[in-house]
């Protein structure tokens, strides 16, 4: 498109039916310099963002266990956007060992509930997930909107990512 002429703004829709802008959309028009145009399907509505150097304290964080981890991210975000203080559980190298059920032995004492379906979970939820095969919880995320989670991979930057069948 940039061959052809000016590039101004770049658009897609939101098929689920969240009209507002995302996370994901405002870093994708701040790191593009673009507009944002966001068709919602389901509401028949558009929306509109425009690069302001926002910046979303979460990104980009280097993966330490214990200290910048899955856990760690979820618990700033909860603190810092919802202010709720979750607990801290101690996390080494080796804690799928060591304190096996860390997630499901403490959702009680935070009043947490479980829900099977990713279609019962609501913005800013909790999505649990066993990435190491245990047949127990071994990571965690937020979800940001129905497409979306705020997530930190091992070994990996914390990051805005799409959901996927993975998670």
């Amino acid at each position: 498109a940039k061959n052809r002429g000016l590039v101004t703004a770049y658009y897609h829709s939101h098929p689920s039916g969240n009209p507002t802008i995302s996370e994901f959309d405002k870093i994708n028009s701040e790191n593009h310099k673009l507009k944002c145009i966001i068709y919602s399907l389901f509401t028949d509505i558009f929306s509109e963002y425009s690069p302001q150097n926002y910046k979303f304290k979460y990104i980009g964080r280097k993966f330490e266990i214990g200290k910048n981890d899955c856990y760690s991210l979820v618990k700033d975000y909860y603190k810092n956007e919802l202010n709720i203080n979750l607990g801290e559980y101690h996390r080494q190298e080796g804690w799928i060992k060591s304190t096996p059920n860390i997630f499901e032995d403490n959702n009680d004492i935070q009043n947490f509930h479980k829900v099977q379906s990713l279609s019962e979970c609501r913005k800013n939820d909790i999505l649990l997930s066993d990435f190491y095969k245990q047949n127990r919880p071994t990571h965690c995320c937020v979800l940001l909107d129905e497409e979306t989670i705020l997530n930190h991979d091992r070994n990996q930057y914390s990051c805005i990512e799409k959901i996927s069948d993975y998670y």
